[in-house]
């Protein structure tokens, strides 16, 4: 009989431990998915939705299961081992989804430090979460022990080597390319919803492959030093006012801003940019070589604001999500450093290209997003005009000068026909009908952004107020599938023009003044030698790195892809000490940047106009006991300072239907429910972002009721 029990129980567990195999690493994505999401539902959801992600995602957690049991020598071991590893960085990713409406990055991790403050905010987890967490690892417990049993080396060998051979596969996508196969793909530019379509753990094995950032071989202080002092050029070439007075500086960065005028067999019914075409004329202007074609827009911003170059970056990266995670110095920190308002403006989500965080590690002060825009739309998108009335709105607050860094997105893709609610320009030449209709498309857009230009030039040029303006494309338009519409016009022959590089990636830029005597220069330079160029032409003080910068712009104006190197006559060691530097900044020490590099990131950085504060409030509550019963809703009417258009009113923490109108003013109706019997309502209003996140806000405040 004893031994028939043992042995049922010998049976029980061998297959025990043959379900546990399959089945804990479906219950272990499960978990990760669960934590990630904060409802089970959602990660239920996700497997039926994603099914293919989550089956490469279940591959990557059998690897690691496999590996894990071999290491251990049992499945209760491997469990607890993989249910640590897999479980403390899920957690601390959902805080940070709380608090910032991104997961942690394994950048984050490995180049940054500001995760390590998350786990002071595990309060904020919502307690049926913990006891979902706690239900997970309880029922993986009781079946990793269940199905426990004695492995032998043989066998542990064999699932070492199958647990590490598969998630080489996976991470190589060799040599079955299963990515493609299941047509995995990522949302470089919002990893929040990549990590939201492929899962945590396959998000988080893909973005690895942007951590492959050599460190240079003689990295060190002494090197890193040496290399700065070794090409620094002069600070400035004395254009400042004799009067020492400090001028505005405003760079715009106009998406998708071309000359298609450029195209000689494509006629415009006019000219759409006959206001950049007169500046031309009489200032500094010409063509910057983007590192982009047709998107990538932050890693131009990256460029021109830090100086920092993605020719040192890997192939298909964003350096704002992926390399900018702590304080990187640029134009923004300099001009703080000199008394400036640094103010980034972009009419775009707070949270794209992870703008929020990296704007506050540049040194900028401010940064105004689209949610706190008026709601002014051409097209699908923000109105140039609105950005250039931002602009004029900010620079008029402030006390002293203003560094604004400002983006555009009128002229985003798509540029179909009947994008905007009128053309005004018709397009000639030997073109498709379709092709005409883009390029219709996106003639009316750059001359939207040429008007731009020419409001803000003809406000400062009334202003007493010196002010330079900077005005430039981040990339060439993409018009139309594998550049149709360029090769229809017959501007290219295809991807293997021979002077594809000159023609596809090359966007203008101008420079204007109100009061700096500027040469008239023509330009043709790499995105990140544009602000040391700025800052020694008009005599503004700089930095060392922006001088080593204007150093090296003289010898090498023009840092091509490393494909077009040789034939551009440029060595490897030409640009060792700029790559050296750059390492430092953004991987190192930051020994360039000294006692410096702990000041970086702005003290009172702020989403908005300023702090949101309510001025007063009123409740207009309906004083017929009989009207209340039968539903008659109180009026509350609220005015907030540096109030946005986009804001929410709250009643006693409950969201409410909020109208806005000028001048601050919120109002909106409160239900019975919420007002009947109190003699007190507590009224916030809050900005919330199309993540859920509150990125701006009021403090409570008490408002007395009356009509009881």
């Amino acid at each position: 009989m004893l031994t028939a029990f043992r042995g049922v129980r010998v049976a029980v567990r061998r297959a025990m431990f043959v379900l546990a195999l399959p089945l804990v690493p479906v219950w272990l994505v499960l978990l990760v998915e669960y934590v990630n999401r904060g409802m089970l539902r959602e990660a239920g959801r996700w497997i039926y939705d994603f099914f293919p992600p989550f089956l490469l995602n279940f591959g990557i957690v059998l690897g690691l299961w496999l590996a894990a049991a071999a290491l251990t020598g049992g499945l209760p071991g491997a469990f607890l081992l993989l249910t640590l590893l897999l479980l403390l960085p899920s957690i601390l990713s959902r805080v940070q989804y709380q608090l910032l409406g991104t997961p942690v990055f394994p950048w984050e991790i490995v180049y940054g430090k500001e995760w390590l403050s998350l786990p002071r905010h595990l309060g904020e987890i919502r307690p049926q979460l913990w006891g979902g967490i706690l239900f997970f690892v309880l029922v993986g417990t009781a079946v990793s022990f269940l199905g426990r049993r004695r492995m032998r080396v043989r066998f542990r060998t064999f699932c070492a080597l199958l647990g590490i051979g598969l998630l080489a596969a996976l991470y190589r996508d060799e040599p079955f390319p299963l990515q493609k196969w299941l047509k995995i793909s990522t949302i470089p530019w919002d990893q929040a919803e990549s990590y939201a379509h492929n899962g945590y753990l396959l998000s988080t094995l893909l973005n690895t492959a942007f951590l492959k950032v050599d460190k240079p071989a003689d990295y060190g202080k002494e090197s890193v030093l040496r290399a700065a002092a070794g090409l620094a050029g002069p600070s400035s070439a004395g254009a400042s006012p004799a009067d020492g007075t400090r001028p505005n500086v405003i760079v715009i960065l106009s998406e998708s801003f071309w000359d298609p005028t450029v195209m000689d067999k494509v006629r415009f019914s006019r000219d759409p940019l006959p206001f950049l075409h007169s500046l031309q004329q009489s200032f500094p202007s010409g063509w910057l070589l983007s590192p982009q074609l047709g998107g990538g827009t932050a890693n131009v911003e990256f460029e021109v604001l830090t100086g920092n170059s993605m020719r040192f970056l890997p192939d298909w990266s964003l350096a704002y999500i992926s390399y900018v995670n702590r304080g990187v110095d640029s134009l923004a920190g300099i001009f703080s450093r000199q008394g400036y308002t640094a103010t980034a403006i972009n009419p775009f989500y707070n949270w794209f290209f992870n703008s929020r965080s990296v704007y506050r590690d540049l040194g900028f002060g401010r940064f105004i997003s689209s949610e706190f825009f008026p709601p002014v739309f051409k097209g699908p998108y923000l109105a140039d005009s609105e950005v250039a009335d931002m602009i004029i709105r900010e620079s008029e607050k402030s006390d002293g000068p203003d560094f604004i860094f400002a983006n555009t997105m009128e002229n985003h893709h798509p540029y179909d026909p009947g994008k905007f609610a009128e053309n005004t320009i018709t397009v000639e030449g030997d073109l498709s009908e379709r092709s005409k209709g883009i390029l219709e498309t996106y003639a009316q857009g750059i001359s939207d952004a040429d008007k731009m230009l020419k409001t803000l030039v003809e406000h400062y040029s009334r202003t007493r107020e010196p002010t330079i303006l900077v005005f430039f494309g981040d990339h060439l338009p993409s018009l139309g599938e594998n550049d149709e519409v360029y090769v229809d016009a017959g501007y290219i022959t295809g991807r293997n023009d021979p002077d594809y590089l000159e023609k596809m990636y090359r966007t203008p830029v101008v420079i204007w003044s109100n009061e700096l005597p500027l040469r008239k220069d023509s330009l043709y330079l790499s995105p990140s030698f544009l602000g040391p160029w700025l800052l020694h032409e008009t005599g503004l003080p700089g930095s060392a790195y922006t001088d080593f910068l204007y150093g090296l712009y003289r010898q090498i104006p023009v840092i091509p892809p490393r494909s077009e190197w040789e034939a551009m006559n440029i060595r490897e060691s030409d640009l060792a000490d700029y790559r050296l530097l750059q390492y430092d900044i953004l991987f190192g020490r930051q020994y360039l940047y000294g006692p410096l590099k702990n000041a970086i990131i702005h003290p009172d950085f702020r989403l908005g106009y300023g702090p949101m504060t309510i001025v007063s409030a009123a409740a207009d509550v309906p004083t017929d006991p009989a009207a209340r019963e039968n539903g008659a809703k109180a009026r509350l009417t609220v005015r907030v300072n540096n109030a946005s258009p986009e804001g929410t009113l709250l009643a006693d923490g409950e969201a409410l239907e909020t109208r806005y109108e000028s001048g601050g003013v919120y109002s909106a109706d409160v239900p019975p429910v919420l007002y009947e019997g109190k003699k007190t309502l507590t009224v916030q209003v809050k900005v919330i972002d199309a993540k859920q996140v509150t990125i701006a806000e009021t403090a409570p405040y008490p408002l007395e009721l009356s009509g009881f």
